[in-house]
C-alpha cells in the first residue's frame, strides 16, 4: 500500500468514494487557562491601551487577516483584565475592518 510519514503519523492511501476522518480535538479555550498574576495586570492594561491604537498596515488578505485576528485576541485580553469598554472599542474596530473586506473597500 502507498503511505507517507507525516507529522501526525503515517498517512495511508485508501481507494473508495467515501471516507471518515476522526481527529481528537484539544481542550484549548478562548480564555487563558489561569488568571493573570495581580502584579502584572496594570502592565497588561497599559499594553492593551497602546496596542488597540496601532495601525493596521497589511494590504493583502493574509497579512490583514493576521492583523485583524490579533486585534480580536486583544479584545479577549481586555476582557480578561476587566477592561470592558476597551474590549468593546476593539470589537467595534474589528467589525469595521472586517466590513471593509466583506464589502470590497479594503
Amino acid at each position: 500500500s502507498l503511505s507517507y510519514n507525516t507529522m501526525k503519523g503515517d498517512m495511508t492511501a485508501i481507494i473508495g468514494d467515501t471516507w471518515e476522518m476522526r481527529e481528537p480535538l484539544t481542550t484549548i479555550e478562548w480564555n487563558a487557562p489561569r488568571d493573570v498574576a495581580p502584579e502584572k495586570i496594570e502592565d497588561i492594561r497599559d499594553a492593551v491601551k497602546m496596542d488597540m491604537i496601532k495601525g493596521l498596515w497589511a494590504a493583502d488578505p493574509y497579512g490583514s487577516g493576521k492583523e485583524i485576528a490579533s486585534l480580536a485576541q486583544l479584545a479577549l485580553i481586555a476582557d480578561h483584565v476587566n477592561m470592558p469598554s476597551h474590549a468593546e472599542q476593539i470589537r467595534a474596530r474589528v467589525k469595521g475592518e472586517l466590513e471593509k473586506w466583506f464589502q470590497g473597500h479594503n
